[in-house]
């Protein structure tokens, strides 16, 4: 596993809320980087809320 896809399948166990004990287990990475980690997807996520456009999402009534 090149270590591009390691770091890819830590952020997917990451959003899909894996212990962090278990993060630092499977990929032996350390807590400020998981914590760099965490930051980044927070902040993915406040940049999906923000472009969030009630008008484009639902059904139509």
């Amino acid at each position: 596993m090149s270590r591009v896809d390691q770091e890819r399948k830590a952020m997917d166990d990451l959003r899909n809320k894996i212990p962090v004990a278990e993060i630092r287990r499977k990929y032996k990475y350390s807590l400020p980087v998981i914590q760099a980690m965490q930051d980044t997807i927070w902040r993915e996520s406040k940049n999906q809320s923000d472009t969030f456009d009630p008008d484009m999402e639902g059904p139509e009534f």
